[in-house]
């Protein structure tokens, strides 16, 4: 079983760095990146800040590079432009 974790990173109106847990997901059956972004891209959405995303970090697997790849294709169609390195 793989598990997809999003955690946010911000300052509060206060001047608080915040770091809370938006969710875990259990993903099941195999986990490409492109799957993986779909999850990601509908968490971002349901909180509205799918065009403040800055950073993904995560570990070498393959995976995380495709998933990247899609989340960028996925914001270049919605007129959103980040590079992918």
């Amino acid at each position: 079983m793989a598990v997809l974790g999003v955690i946010a990173h911000f300052t509060s109106k206060a001047g608080i760095r915040m770091n809370p847990i938006i969710v875990l997901r259990s993903l099941e059956g195999s986990h490409p990146g492109s799957n993986m972004a779909k999850v990601i891209m509908e968490i971002l959405r349901k909180y509205g800040v799918e065009v403040k995303l800055g950073y993904i970090m995560g570990d070498n697997a393959t995976n995380n590079a495709s998933l990247v790849r899609a989340l960028a294709e996925e914001q270049l169609h919605g007129t959103y432009y980040y590079d992918t390195g």
